[in-house]
């Protein structure tokens, strides 16, 4: 992934997609989902007090699939640059990767259950294990983001290792991709968030094999015409998977101009995996007490995900010394 270049385009621009940028976008992206789902919560709570402005904001629904497509990207461009640099694939590129989704998947369920036994001992049930065995995020909620981005990181490995071509590996991982949005789409009638944002993944390998060339384009040509596009879009006609690909490009701009780079959005971005999991309690049972307005119900549940996260990692370091 390119690092910070000592000679950007003009001396207030950073260049196309640096390191910390990225990392820092992806904490921007988790606190935009964090919201969103403290939202969706928050309309279901009838003491909890949500201003009617913020409809406007789309908060429930466009701060969901636009965050979650500027993950994809981010996931595809970056997978890219670390297929080409471990080719071929090794056991221990696979068991690294295992390691680092499956990990949070575990904190997810151990701090739940630790949540159910003093807060709600009713979840405590057999089906648990069948939610815990299908990688759903408990109780019962289907955790389509984690199936989805594991999907996608095994058929490219698969890709990769099997043909030699950079672009025909991109060409075969975007048309598969392709392949499974219009399946699920109109075959199978899935739910829209199963595939609504999954295009954003090959797109961020595009600009990954096309960097060169890319990074040379001055942002506010694409800021504005995307910016005009989404905003129409959004007005007139809305499609979520067109949106989420203006969006992507319009926010991978915008950090060219306006530095977001910070200890704390990198914090989160670099452990967006970990922040995914651990927001469904923090909202659902640790941020219960101040639901009475959606500013500080939110608020709380992203300091309380960022103290799970917090608490996670210290523990994580403590029983790797032991």
């Amino acid at each position: 992934m390119p690092e910070r270049h000592k000679t950007p385009i003009c001396s207030n621009e950073h260049n196309l997609l640096e390191k910390n940028d990225t990392y820092a976008l992806r904490g921007v992206c988790m606190i935009m989902i964090i919201v969103h789902h403290t939202y969706l919560s928050a309309i279901d709570m009838p003491q909890c007090h949500t201003d009617s402005w913020l409809r406007f904001l789309d908060i429930g629904w466009s701060w969901g699939y636009d965050g979650t497509g500027v993950f994809l990207f981010l996931s595809g461009f970056g997978m890219f640059f670390s297929l080409l640099r471990n080719r071929p694939i090794s056991k221990t590129y696979i068991r690294n990767k295992v390691v680092k989704l499956f990990i949070p998947f575990l904190w997810l369920w151990a701090i739940s259950l630790a949540v159910y036994i003093l807060f709600d001992a009713k979840q405590l049930t057999p089906q648990l294990f069948t939610s815990f065995l299908s990688l759903d995020i408990p109780p019962d909620n289907e955790a389509w983001f984690y199936k989805v981005i594991i999907g996608l990181y095994t058929v490219s490995m698969l890709i990769f290792n099997t043909f030699r071509s950079p672009r025909t590996c991109v060409a075969v991982v975007t048309a598969v991709c392709v392949a499974y949005y219009c399946v699920a789409n109109f075959i199978l009638n899935a739910d829209l968030w199963w595939f609504i944002t999954v295009l954003n993944f090959p797109f961020g390998m595009l600009v990954a094999i096309s960097y060169d060339k890319l990074k040379n384009i001055r942002p506010i040509y694409l800021i504005l015409p995307c910016a005009i596009l989404f905003a129409l879009l959004q007005y007139f006609h809305p499609n979520p998977t067109i949106s989420s690909l203006l969006f992507t490009v319009i926010a991978i701009s915008i950090i060219r101009y306006v530095n977001i780079d910070n200890h704390l959005l990198r914090y989160i971005g670099t452990n967006s995996i970990l922040f995914y999991f651990l927001e469904e309690p923090a909202i659902n049972y640790l941020s219960q007490f101040a639901g009475f307005s959606f500013y500080t119900y939110s608020l709380t549940a992203i300091a309380m995900t960022l103290l799970l996260v917090f608490l996670c990692q210290k523990a994580e370091k403590a029983l790797q010394g032991t």
